[in-house]
Order: C-alpha cells, then sequence, then structure tokens
C-alpha cells in the first residue's frame, strides 16, 4: 500500500466521521422538524451534538429552532404547551426523519451509479449511502434503546407503533 493511499483513505474517515455523519443526522433531524412544522402550531427545535453544551441562542428560522453544537447525535422537539401531540402527528413527525434518511440513500445510489467518479469521492458516496440505510434501519427498528447517547429513548419506529395502540408509550 503506497502512502498516497494511506494519507488518502485517513482523509476519507475523517471527512466521513467530521462532516457527513454529522450532516446526514442533521438531515435526518430536519426530516423530524420538517414534518413538525407541517403537521403543529408549535414551535419545532432541533438539537445537533451534545446537549450539554447547547448554545445560549439558537438559529431562528421562524418557528424553528436550531441548537447546534459539533456531535454525531441530533434530536428534535416541540415546544410543550399542555396539548399532548394527535396520534397522526406522532406518526408523521416520526416518520419524517427516516423518509429523509431514505432520500439521502436513493440520492447517493443515484449519484453512485451516474457518475463517473475519482475512487476517493466515489468511496464516500459509497459510505454516505450505506450509513443511511444503516440509520434508516436502527431507527425504523422499534426499540428502547438501551445505551449510547439515546439510551431510555424510543426509536422512530417504537414511536410510530406505540401511536397506533401496538406498544406501550414511553416518554
Amino acid at each position: 500500500m503506497g502512502m498516497g493511499l494511506v494519507v488518502a483513505s485517513i482523509l476519507s474517515m475523517l471527512i466521513f466521521y467530521i462532516i457527513v455523519v454529522p450532516i446526514s443526522v442533521f438531515l435526518h433531524e430536519m426530516g423530524h422538524a420538517c414534518a413538525a412544522l407541517c403537521l403543529t402550531k408549535k414551535d419545532v427545535f432541533i438539537y445537533m451534538g451534545s446537549n450539554k453544551q447547547i448554545p445560549k441562542a439558537p438559529l431562528a428560522l421562524g418557528r424553528l429552532k436550531i441548537y447546534l453544537t459539533w456531535g454525531l447525535i441530533g434530536s428534535v422537539s416541540t415546544k410543550e404547551d399542555g396539548n399532548a401531540l394527535l396520534r397522526k402527528q406522532i406518526i408523521g413527525i416520526s416518520l419524517g426523519g427516516p423518509l429523509l434518511s431514505l432520500l439521502l440513500v436513493v440520492a447517493m445510489l443515484v449519484v453512485y451509479l451516474s457518475f463517473q467518479m475519482r475512487p476517493f469521492l466515489e468511496n464516500l458516496v459509497f459510505a454516505t449511502g450505506v450509513f443511511n440505510v444503516i440509520n434508516l434501519c436502527v431507527t425504523l427498528t422499534p426499540a428502547i434503546y438501551s445505551s449510547g447517547p439515546y439510551a431510555g429513548y424510543p426509536s422512530d419506529g417504537y414511536r410510530i407503533l406505540a401511536a397506533l395502540g401496538k406498544r406501550q408509550m414511553h416518554p
């Protein structure tokens, strides 16, 4: 293995973890946020990165408030006003993120199959597609996460089944 290939491999891994993964997670959360904006009249909040280092002032775009710190995790919530979300709102908001992840998978597949690229870029496009397939599958699998940054929280798939009455609602 030549030194150039080693450097390219390290560079592609850094780009993937520092840029591609956070952007993919942010876009997944934007899918939830767009659904929440369409299905509710509430303020919608996106939290990206560590919730321990939330900046005081969000990036505000109308009812959408975005709190950005660098990180590999994200979440979306709506402003509490005492009214619980309706079943169709929960389902729509929960599906928003996975649908956007699916759109990213399809986009990466189209780019990968349609364009002649240098191996470096081709590998990055392929890895982005694979990451989003995994993100799609993990978030749609009905589960309450047992470890990691989402420990104790339900997946999108679990929230959908809970809204349909197929699982016990979890906080």
